[in-house]
């Protein structure tokens, strides 16, 4: 089955850094325009904001038999950039009312409630975030 997600990054990394980071973590393999790899399954697509989490680090793959961890590769991210990343989970149940999980550089993960701003999302100004784990 075919897939995807975007973590959103509070601050900016090199896609560089991401693709090489994620080539280790992920067997399958990771690529993106700027930075092909003919064995890759998964593809990369990075965008930068203006407002709020300063880049979106979405994945795409398009496997049949593979399911991916996303709160294992947000924190992971987190914790490797030293930042807090942001996702709409697929295989977490996350409390009523909310559709984003915040994952932070020390493994805290948080249900929470995000504003779309013009150029970017943010963390909810009504500061409601339930942990749901640490990692």
């Amino acid at each position: 089955m075919s897939g995807s997600v975007d973590f959103f990054l509070k601050d900016k990394i090199p896609e560089a850094s991401i693709v090489k980071f994620l080539n280790r973590m992920l067997a399958q393999g990771v690529e993106s325009l700027d930075f092909p790899n003919e064995k890759a399954a998964l593809f990369l697509q990075c965008f930068e904001y203006a407002e709020g989490f300063q880049q979106s680090a979405g994945l795409a793959w398009g496997l049949s038999d593979f399911e991916l961890d996303e709160i294992s590769v947000a924190g992971d991210l987190a914790k490797a950039f030293s930042t807090q990343v942001l996702f709409q989970p697929q295989s977490l149940s996350i409390p009523m009312g909310m559709e984003w999980c915040l994952v932070t550089s020390d493994g805290e993960v948080y249900a929470v409630n995000v504003l779309e701003l013009s150029d970017g999302v943010d963390l909810s100004a009504d500061g409601n975030q339930i942990r749901l784990a640490s990692r």
